[in-house]
Order: C-alpha cells, then structure tokens, then sequence
C-alpha cells in the first residue's frame, strides 16, 4: 500500500510541475505581450517611427510621400515584367534579390510589400505593417493607380459613408479612407 501512495504522490508533483511551469509560461508570454503592445519591449528595434495609430500612419506617407511612391514604381515594375498578376514581398530577402532599397525598409516596420493587377487593369501597391488597430484582422496603406478608393475584392459594394468608404461582404467589413493623392488607409475585420 505504501509503494502506491508513493507511487500517486509521484504523479502528483508531476501533473503539478507540469502545470506550473505551463502557468508560468502563459503568464511569462502575456507580460511579453501586453509590454510589446504598449511599447515597453519593441522601442529597441531599428525602426525609426513606430506606428500606434490610423493618424501615425497618415503622417508617415505625408512624411514620406516620395520614397514610398518609389517603392510603388519598383513594384509595379516587378510586377509588369513578370506574368504573375500577384507579387508578394514578405521577407527582407526577397526585398534585395529583386533591388528594392529603401531607407523606409529599415525606418519602418513594413512586413510585407504586394503589387496586383485588378480586374479593372490597375496597378494596386499594398504595404503591410506590424501594428494591428484593435478589432481588425487586417490593416496597412494601398496606392491605388486610378486614385480611386479600391474594394476588398471579395464582394459587396463599397459606399462612401462621412468621407470613409465601407464594404461588407458575408464574412467581412472593409474600411479605406484617402490619406492623400493616389494614398488610402485601410483596415478589415473578418
């Protein structure tokens, strides 16, 4: 009898250690989180803005208006020269092994470039960004060739709501809003 006392404490401690450290980690994780959200881990990164709101973003293509429609140049011209109607740029080594240089690459915190050929024959140039807004699965700024606002491409009609145009589609609610010129912010949750 004692051998199977032995044998339940035994388990015991292990299910307990297990759970523990499994604790320990979740919590360890969410205080990383919670600091990298709020800036308290993330501020050592090379970038030089971080972007934390719809009205950063605004100001950095204000600030930057130039260089990133270089950028746009480099991508539609990727983008024609091959016969893809998608070019997804999502790592740094595909930035250099097609020549994208560009100061924004290392100032800010882009994660993915894309260039596409919509069905009404314009260029859109898509840039994404670490920083998600709260409520939102998908967010980043567009060039839009036409200078028009472009749908989330996945239907519904887009309708201009108090200067913000809106989609809702069966499984989303797209928002895009002109930041300037050929620009526009947008933002979608699924």
């Amino acid at each position: 009898m004692k051998g199977v006392t032995k044998d339940i404490v035994k388990v015991v401690m292990i299910i307990g250690s297990v759970f523990l450290g499994g604790f320990l980690i979740y919590i360890g994780f969410n205080i990383y989180i919670i600091l990298y959200t709020s800036g308290g881990i993330g501020d050592h990164l090379t970038y030089k803005d971080s972007l934390k709101s719809k009205e950063d973003v605004f100001q950095m293509i204000y600030n930057n208006q130039e260089e990133y429609e270089k950028l746009v140049t480099d991508m539609i011209n990727i983008l024609e020269e091959s016969e893809e109607k998608l070019i997804l740029l999502d790592k740094k080594e595909e930035y250099v092994s097609y020549g994208i240089e560009s100061s924004l690459l290392e100032d800010y915190p882009i994660i993915s470039m894309s260039s596409r050929k919509r069905e009404d024959n314009y260029i859109k140039v898509d840039f994404g960004f670490t920083f998600t807004p709260p409520m939102y699965n998908y967010w980043g700024v567009y060039y839009s060739e036409s200078g028009n606002a472009l749908d989330w491409g996945a239907g519904g009609e887009l309708i201009e709501e108090n200067g913000i145009f809106v989609q809702r589609g069966s499984y989303f609610i797209y928002e895009t809003e002109k930041i300037i010129e050929n620009w526009y912010y947008y933002q979608c949750r699924t």
